[in-house]
């Protein structure tokens, strides 16, 4: 006959051995970001000695399939900002990282490759006037290639590079322009071969430095909901700048408001508010 106490003992064992027996709880490690900046400041010296912080101790991560806005008066830094990101300048202090590497740890081949997967829409578009819409979207595809095969690419392009070109054209509804001249085209039209050309990079990121800023409200609406769907089809991550606020809190989930150079706030658009707006692009006065 047993004892209540080795009931008791046996019990603990039971309960003990099916702790044992249970799977162990696995966290999956969390997904490096796309970008991160670490404390990154980037100064400036103007000819008359004057120093510009133009990037002020900046701390953000962005996220694969999380689209974001940087709003902020003219001079914040959102430019600089981008600039940093894409690798296309370098940090004065702090660090930018790019898939979880320094921009600083990178040359020659490295950093090539690694700006070939960065898709840069500008506000003026960079597009050649005088040359064939397709001819302007292979350009896109320069930094996977070296001189020779880009300048041949250029003249006699294969129709498999032809196709390409159709193909990111077509995604942007423009795919009967492919044999237009570009200086035929509306603002609306360029701008959307500008997006075909960042396509053909077949990017993990896009970054647009105020690519609506010269379209008229319902353009720029139409190609900013452009951009968040081919984002989310490519599973890219969207970073842009914006003057236009409206158009910010309309298509972007996420708001980082910058003055001055420094992060003044870094939120959900929903928690964004009015007051905090207002506070962003205040004048200030002596």
């Amino acid at each position: 006959m047993n004892s209540p106490g080795s009931a008791v003992v046996a019990g603990a064992e039971s309960r003990t051995n099916v702790r044992e027996l249970q799977p162990p709880v696995l966290h999956s490690p969390a997904p490096v970001p796309a970008f991160e900046a670490k404390g990154a400041t980037r100064v400036f010296h103007g000819r008359n000695g004057r120093v510009a912080r133009a990037v002020d101790g900046v701390t953000l991560k962005f996220v694969q399939a999380e689209p974001a806005a940087l709003i902020g008066p003219s001079g914040a830094g959102k430019t600089t900002l981008l600039r940093l990101l894409a690798g296309a300048i370098a940090a004065t202090e702090g660090d930018v990282l790019f898939e979880g590497q320094s921009w600083r740890s990178r040359d020659g081949a490295s950093l090539r490759e690694a700006r070939s997967r960065i898709g840069f829409i500008a506000q003026r578009h960079n597009l050649v006037d005088r040359l064939a819409v397709w001819q302007n979207v292979l350009a896109g595809r320069f930094g996977h290639m070296g001189t020779l095969g880009a300048a041949r690419m250029f003249v006699w392009p294969a129709q498999r590079e032809l196709d390409q070109a159709a193909d990111a054209l077509a995604r942007v509804g423009i795919a009967e322009l492919l044999h237009s001249r570009t200086d035929e085209l509306s603002g609306g039209q360029t701008q959307r071969v500008a997006i075909a050309r960042a396509l053909v990079q077949r990017p993990i990121a896009l970054l647009g430095d105020e690519p609506v800023a010269s379209l008229d409200p319902e353009m720029g609406s139409a190609v900013l909901a452009l951009l968040r769907d081919l984002a989310r089809t490519e599973g890219a991550a969207l970073i842009l700048s914006l003057h236009d606020v409206r158009l910010a809190r309309a298509h972007f989930p996420r708001l980082v408001g910058l003055r001055a150079g420094s992060v003044q706030f870094d939120l959900p658009t929903a928690l964004v508010t009015d007051d905090m707006l207002r506070d962003l692009y205040s004048v200030e006065t002596a």
